[in-house]
């Protein structure tokens, strides 16, 4: 099994201090929500509920082909508050203009070159040690418990996990 990358909290923090307004939607809801990198570009305003705090993604048909809702945690409320529309899309729905902001950000904040889905490893990683719950994460992340457990049960600290989940903007 290759290892999981996640990012430390000071890099999460860094990496969305040095993201331009029009990318930092796509990054903290990857940080924390866990949506895959998919996901998170089909994802359209009118699925994000904050004052229910939860993003539906019931309306097509995910990796797993298993819909979901998945939750709203304070930090990610806080970051969104400012860029939330009624509609439209989350990213910017070129996948060139996608990209360039991702690497000009990634490169900023000296997560070059990118470790591999390290935005939803660190949902995972860090929600998993917060609330030591396979069940819960893997519902919430759209994943099997079983390699859930396997992959993502690291040596976290909670006062870390409780550092990431207070990222504030």
């Amino acid at each position: 099994m290759k290892a999981v990358n996640i990012l430390q909290p000071e890099q999460a923090e860094t990496l969305l201090k040095n993201a331009s307004p029009e990318i930092i939607p796509f990054f903290a809801i990857g940080l924390f929500a866990g949506l895959r990198v998919d996901e998170i570009k089909k994802l359209d305003w009118k699925y994000i509920d904050l004052e229910h705090r939860k993003i539906d993604l019931t309306w097509f048909p995910t990796k797993t082909l298993q819909p979901r809702w998945v939750p709203i945690h304070d930090n990610l409320k806080e970051i969104l508050k400012p860029y939330v529309r009624t509609e439209g899309p989350v990213t910017p729905r070129s996948y060139q203009r996608l990209r360039k902001l991702r690497e000009k950000a990634e490169k900023a904040a000296g997560l070059w070159p990118w470790p591999q889905n390290a935005l939803r490893h660190s949902y995972i990683s860090y929600r998993l040690a917060l609330i030591e719950d396979v069940a819960k994460v893997a519902l919430e992340a759209g994943h099997d418990p079983k390699t859930l457990a396997a992959w993502y049960r690291r040596p976290i600290r909670k006062e870390v996990a409780e550092k990431f989940w207070s990222i504030l903007p």
